[in-house]
């Protein structure tokens, strides 16, 4: 079953920030060190921050990027840069951005959802690394805060519950273009028949990590560090959760858009591999010209 619940989310402060554009990054892992530096320098409060500081040469264990975003994090709440919700509310998402010249708008919707240790309701289909693990690890104990969201998948064919939550918004709490160049809007919902009519139409669902299953694993390991050092055995407990969007597979507004990698290996027979790709894509085949066998470079 899918435990999912509201929850009380921080946001920037409008009266603070007088463009939140400027405030907004990225995913940690998309950000290169030329991206992080442009974010950095251009706000003071912008969150790449905290997600992702800069090392420093004379980095300790007591004063290196994780303790300078519990700094940071602690600091802003106290000048109340970041402000809490009122009460306790789920945050439906909504994204606008174009595939080519297609407009289109993802839905989601920020949650609360409880670790699944046996990954029976949520299902991943990556393996995962150490190196990135720790990285996050150290974040989680520095800051006992989940401040990025993983992204899962859900099935509804008749899109009940984006349905059920749109009918309940108003004005958006936040509307921002990011990085990327797509608008991004937030609500809140609190109403409790809503909330209650979402989470009881997720309940029965099997969710599905799209992206995230690093941090999804980390806060695995995260609970069961706290239960043991705290002997907390609660299943409610703060640490059994992560905050999470959730998205419909069936949403129109969805794409799913193709990942380049290169391979290389030694002695490898590319018909034959063409072969067994063609039983699960479409294969097609483009010649790629040396730098220095370019007449345009």
């Amino acid at each position: 079953m899918v435990e999912i619940a509201p929850f009380k989310g921080m946001i920037y402060n409008k009266k603070k920030i007088q463009n939140l554009d400027d405030v907004m990054s990225p995913p940690y892992d998309i950000i290169s060190e030329t991206m992080q530096n442009e974010l950095s320098n251009k706000h003071q409060y912008n969150f790449v921050k905290l997600i992702l500081g800069k090392i420093l040469p004379d980095d300790t264990d007591t004063n290196n990027r994780y303790t300078r975003a519990k700094q940071l994090f602690d600091a802003w709440q106290q000048h109340e840069i970041l402000l809490p919700s009122p009460t306790p509310a789920l945050f439906p998402y909504k994204v606008d951005y174009s595939v080519g010249k297609e407009k289109k708008q993802m839905n989601g919707v920020f949650v609360l959802l409880k670790l699944d240790p046996e990954y029976k309701t949520v299902k991943a289909h990556e393996k995962t690394l150490a190196k990135p693990k720790a990285d996050r690890l150290h974040l989680l104990r520095a800051c006992y805060a989940n401040l990025e969201p993983i992204q899962l998948m859900y099935m509804d064919q008749d899109d009940t519950i984006r349905k059920t939550m749109d009918a309940a918004l108003d004005a958006p709490l936040i509307k921002v273009k990011g990085y990327d160049g797509f608008t991004h809007q937030l609500w809140r919902l609190d109403d409790p028949q809503a909330v209650h009519a979402v989470i009881d139409g997720l309940a029965q669902k099997i969710l599905f990590i799209a992206d995230g299953h690093h941090r999804y694993q980390t806060s695995l390991n995260y609970a069961a560090e706290k239960r043991e050092q705290t002997g907390n055995t609660d299943p409610n407990a703060p640490f059994n959760y992560i905050m999470v969007v959730l998205c419909n597979m069936f949403d129109p507004g969805l794409s799913i858009l193709p990942t380049h990698r290169f391979i290389k290996m030694p002695q490898v027979n590319f018909d034959e591999l063409s072969k067994k790709l063609e039983r699960y894509f479409i294969v097609e085949k483009k010649v790629v010209h040396p730098k220095e066998q370019d007449p345009k470079k």
